[in-house]
């Protein structure tokens, strides 16, 4: 037990060891001085910038930077922040230690039970319209965003009912929302899996054997067909838990939570380049750690609604009731009506045109993203069940880095060496 322990920490330690080189020189190509942005208002003060350039060690040459942080994490030091002159990494992230993995495990801990026990209640009832509607509720659970779910239960909750606190963090209250909808879209997966799962076991063998024996229905779900159900989802809990960890970041920024999410966020803008590195460390650490560990009517009523959104994105502009750029200042904000279905937004511009047409560009998007993630990713798994040995180990390290590396710091990075527009989106 020991020995296999042993080679599973030392195989975090490639991962590790191209997780930090990738952030590493990620923060630096980002555009920036972060000597500037701790003198602020005396910026002009060059003797004091080459100083904290000295103290932090920003005139030393790039490899003796990363060298030199590699040394001080073998030793558990992250260095100092740029933000917080002369505060310890350690010191700064130590408070959202205690959240976002707590926010993250209490979500993998919601969605499991539910997720499971959904999927199983629908493959039991499997093409009836109870195993239809699930279906459609699962994939709105998965394709819905995070913030745009947050919004409709703070107001649900919080404003109309006043059940909840809108943000903030202090109490087991605060935590509740965060909480669910974190574990929304992963509670919808599991249940998918586990309705898949569920089907395919029910039609094995040693089931029809167990009901020949006259053994009752429950007995047969929850003794022999649960137990091989659940065996599988297991394989997928380490990447849904890195989900979850990357998830915390927007959701703490919605909810106000000093969480590492939240904290990465500030440190990017701020060029607080330590802690950026210390949390994708953490995060890495937390994820693979985890993860080394652990035909029907349903498929038409799916096919419908993606037929409906294709042909919304293809004739957009035509079905499209207003101009997206059209605006009314003295209709802002305004409820829906009969010109305006959907409302307007914040420049009066009309919702539902806005919606038509923004269906037209993330079709597009998905589309080139699933072009590319299918060519590459399937070339790259043919080659490595081919090859096996190095090739194998070298795309799987690769494979838990993109997995282990926060989706959003890597946008953020991404935005910001590539700049704005639809490649930018598509490459991250």
């Amino acid at each position: 037990m020991l020995r296999y322990a042993l080679r599973r920490l030392l195989g975090l330690l490639p991962v590790l060891l191209v997780v930090i080189a990738l952030a590493f020189v990620a923060n630096r190509l980002t555009p920036g001085d972060p000597v500037l942005m701790m003198l602020g208002t005396r910026a002009g003060d060059e003797a004091l910038a080459a100083n904290l350039r000295h103290q932090y060690g920003l005139d030393r040459p790039l490899w003796w930077q990363f060298v030199s942080y590699l040394t001080g994490v073998l030793r558990g030091d992250f260095g100092l922040s740029y933000r917080f002159v002369g505060t310890p990494v350690t010191e700064v992230v130590r408070g959202g230690l205690a959240i976002s993995p707590i926010l993250a495990a209490a979500a993998l801990a919601l969605a499991i039970p539910v997720g499971v026990s959904v999927g199983t209640f629908a493959a039991l009832r499997r093409n009836s319209w109870i195993d239809v509607s699930l279906i459609v509720v699962l994939v709105a659970g998965i394709s819905v965003p995070n913030f745009a779910m947050a919004t409709f239960l703070v107001y649900l909750a919080s404003l109309k009912l006043g059940w909840l606190p809108v943000a903030g963090w202090g109490t087991v209250r605060h935590a509740v929302l965060p909480v669910v909808l974190l574990a929304m879209p992963p509670a919808a997966y599991l249940a998918r899996l586990a309705r898949t799962y569920m089907l395919e076991v029910l039609g094995q063998d040693y089931i029809r054997t167990a009901r020949a024996k006259g053994l009752r229905p429950r007995l047969v779900i929850y003794r022999h067909a649960l137990r091989n159900t659940v065996v599988p989802l297991l394989t997928t809990i380490g990447i849904v838990f890195g989900g979850l960890l990357s998830g915390t970041f927007v959701v703490e920024t919605i909810f106000n939570l000093p969480g590492l999410g939240s904290l990465a966020i500030q440190a990017i803008f701020a060029r607080d380049y330590p802690v950026t590195l210390a949390i994708v460390v953490l995060f890495t650490l937390f994820y693979a750690g985890i993860n080394r560990f652990g035909r029907s009517r349903s498929a038409v009523a799916g096919a419908t609604i993606v037929a409906v959104v294709v042909l919304v994105a293809l004739f957009a502009q035509a079905l499209a009731p207003h101009s997206v750029e059209d605006t009314d200042l003295l209709a802002v904000w305004g409820p829906p009506s009969v010109v305006h279905p959907m409302g307007t937004d914040n420049l009066g511009r009309d919702t539902l045109s806005r919606l038509v047409v923004g269906a037209q560009v993330s079709l597009s998007i998905a589309l080139s993203v699933l072009a590319i993630t299918l060519t590459v990713g399937v070339a790259l798994g043919m080659m490595a069940g081919y090859q096996g040995g190095i090739v194998d180990s070298v795309v799987m390290r690769l494979v838990d880095v993109i997995f282990a590396f926060p989706e959003l710091i890597f946008a953020i990075l991404l935005a910001t060496v590539l700049g704005t527009g639809t490649h930018t989106v598509i490459t991250a």
